[in-house]
């Protein structure tokens, strides 16, 4: 049973990294286009 816990501890702490890295990658890549898309447009401007 130890073994069983142990082996499942790590799965269920990846998926829940993942989750969170999704929900964090999800607003930081929108922020990062709207971020990149602001200096094209002073550029364009010069």
């Amino acid at each position: 049973m130890k073994r069983f816990q142990f082996n499942l501890e790590p799965v269920l702490n990846l998926r829940k990294k993942k989750k969170t890295r999704n929900l964090k990658a999800s607003p930081s890549s929108r922020e990062k286009s709207i971020r990149s898309a602001i200096p094209f447009e002073r550029t364009k401007d010069r």
